[in-house]
């Protein structure tokens, strides 16, 4: 086996600026402003002396990785939920401790709001089981009140409100709209929404009014909230929120991804800058999808910009955002006229030509056809550009979608494979056609109602389903296919791969891979290399699909594969994957 050198090319995406939550004093009367970072390298809870500059860092890796929520409590600690499963920890500025409280409820594993009691309590509600969760500053106690929704295919509570009755609102989704009035005094939870508000997916909006009681929307219907219904009305802006970020006449806005905090002068506006020790968030690499005028290009997550990597001279430049959808760029390809690149959040559609500049957004599929996410593009037989999508959050039943390049034109078609989204589309120039690969998974939070999965093929022509399948019997979830130089097409099937002929509709062999879990997306989506080997990404190991003899070893190992995202393998065989914030290269020529 040759011995593959594996490069670390460098960081390709920007540092991004920190938001400032709130400002606190240490035990000397210094100022402390404090964030949180969730990047690929490091998560946690920081603390930045604004004199010095000097930092205190919480890490919270240890626990799990999920969202970080920060209270700054009166009796001068801080608490903070974090973890998988959440957990709530309380920071003491004057003894510098960090106190791990526990776990108030096991299913907790992603949320986004929290809110303040009036008791001052500090609740979150989370997902994947609508749990609501608090912790007492006053006595440091946790509590876990259970799973707020009683429907099954609701998953989250976004953003709760605590009314100043200790009544804590939870809009609940996002299969569909629930609003849950929950007394934290004495258990009773009632859901308030109207039956026709609760028809529509997603959730309600709540906010606290100026006069203390809570509001909230649905739709276009926008009402007060009580204990045990609504009442639809006008209702007023929220109300302003206590500025816990101000210091002498300065509000402390943010620590910039060059690592300097950022302060606004109340009364004139001005900005002025500290420097600090501690930089901004790195960004992750989520996708390295394709070559284009000897530039490879890709995208990150949170945000979603697009970067380029030069692999002549080796060097790197963050474009910025290119895609309406802000967290994610799912996949971006290489076409004579320029760059098309799919998106989330929306399942949004865009193109951008690196010569001249020329920006236009083409499609987001989420208003018009409930989709969230389009994972893959491809050229199809018929100059066309196709993605298989996945719906909204709730919803099954994905969708073809084709793109016209001369007029930027698109065409939908939902549902084709009944309750079930699509992951992967290949073209098949011989019979007019393109393979696409499906999942029993609908959008986030979504009970499937099928089985099992099935690949399929898509006549071009006539525009409709030409053919089913099943590689694989039993499968959930059928995820990346790439054309083979052999003309057969090889699919990955969790820990399994098929090899299949789209001229005459055989599986032509099935085994295991060598690999426990793939990185995503699988595969590259081309062979290389004098051989044309198929290269994947799984565990900590480079694996190759060989057409020679249908089978799959592993070439390499390297510690960065354990961290991968998103890959791409030029027609000479050199491999560029993500590896957290890194781009990283090997060159498999010689395999």
């Amino acid at each position: 086996m040759p011995d593959f050198v594996f490069q670390d090319l460098g960081r390709p995406l920007a540092p991004k600026p920190i938001a400032i939550e709130f400002v606190t004093q240490n035990h000397a009367g210094a100022a402390l402003a404090w964030g949180t970072v969730e990047s690929p390298d490091r998560i946690g809870v920081f603390a930045i002396d604004l004199e010095f500059g000097e930092v205190i860092w919480l890490d919270v890796a240890p626990y799990g990785r999920s969202h970080i929520r920060i209270h700054k409590a009166p009796n001068g600690a801080v608490y903070i939920y974090a973890g998988n499963p959440g957990r709530f920890l309380k920071y003491d500025i004057a003894s510098s401790e960090l106190v791990d409280l526990g776990v108030p409820a096991e299913d907790c594993n992603y949320w986004l709001g929290h809110t303040i009691g009036p008791d001052g309590l500090f609740y979150i509600g989370s997902y994947p089981e609508t749990h609501l969760v608090s912790v007492d500053p006053k006595t440091d106690e946790i509590r876990g009140y259970g799973k707020i929704a009683t429907d099954p295919r609701e998953k989250y509570i976004v953003h709760p409100v605590a009314g100043n009755n200790n009544i804590i609102y939870c809009p609940v989704g996002l299969h569909h709209r629930e609003l849950w009035a929950y007394d934290a005094g004495n258990g009773a939870k009632t859901q308030i929404l109207s039956e026709q508000m609760m028809e529509e997916q997603g959730s309600p909006r709540v906010w606290m009014g100026d006069d203390m009681a809570v509001y909230g929307s649905a739709g276009e219907c926008t009402f007060r909230c009580m204990p045990d219904r609504i009442e639809e009305m006008d209702a007023p802006e929220p109300a302003q929120a206590v500025n816990e970020r101000r210091f002498g006449n300065y509000d402390v806005v943010r620590l910039s991804g060059e690592g300097r905090l950022i302060l606004v002068d109340a009364n004139s506006g001005e900005e002025e800058y500290r420097e600090t020790q501690f930089q901004g968030a790195s960004v992750k690499i989520y996708s390295v999808s394709c070559e284009h005028n000897g530039k490879i290009y890709g995208g990150g997550f949170q945000p979603a910009n697009t970067f380029e990597f030069d692999v002549e001279t080796g060097v790197t430049r963050d474009i910025g955002m290119l895609t309406t959808g802000t967290i994610q760029v799912y996949d971006t390809l290489s076409h004579e006229k320029g760059l098309f690149l799919s998106s989330y959040m929306g399942c949004n559609q865009d193109f951008f030509d690196p010569i001249s500049g020329d920006r236009r957004h083409i499609g987001m599929f989420a208003t018009t056809h409930e989709q969230e996410r389009g994972q893959q593009l491809a050229k199809g037989p018929d100059g066309m550009i196709y993605a298989g999508s996945v719906p909204i959050k709730g919803m099954l039943g994905g969708s073809v979608v084709r793109i016209d390049p001369g007029d930027f034109e698109v065409s939908v078609w939902r549902n084709v494979v009944a309750s079930q989204s699509l992951n992967s589309v290949v073209s098949v120039p011989e019979t007019d056609e393109m393979f696409f690969t499906s999942t029993i998974r609908g959008g986030t939070s979504a009970l499937p109602s099928e089985k099992e999965a099935c690949v399929m093929l898509w006549d071009v022509r006539k525009e409709e389903v030409s053919w089913m399948g099943h590689p694989v019997r039993g499968t959930e979830d059928y995820g990346r296919a790439v054309m083979g130089v052999d003309g057969y097409i090889y699919g990955l099937s969790g820990a399994s791969y098929y090899v299949f002929d789209p001229t005459t509709r055989e599986v032509l062999h099935t085994a295991e891979l060598p690999v426990h879990t793939t990185r995503w997306p699988g595969m590259a989506p081309h062979p290389g290399g004098a051989r044309g080997l198929i290269i994947g990404l799984g565990d900590d190991a480079v694996f190759a699909l060989d057409s020679s003899d249908l089978g799959c070893r592993i070439l390499a190992r390297h510690e960065s594969v354990s961290h991968a995202q998103g890959m791409y393998l030029t027609t000479e065989g050199m491999l560029y994957y993500g590896s957290g914030a890194s781009m990283m290269g090997v060159d498999l020529s010689a395999a």
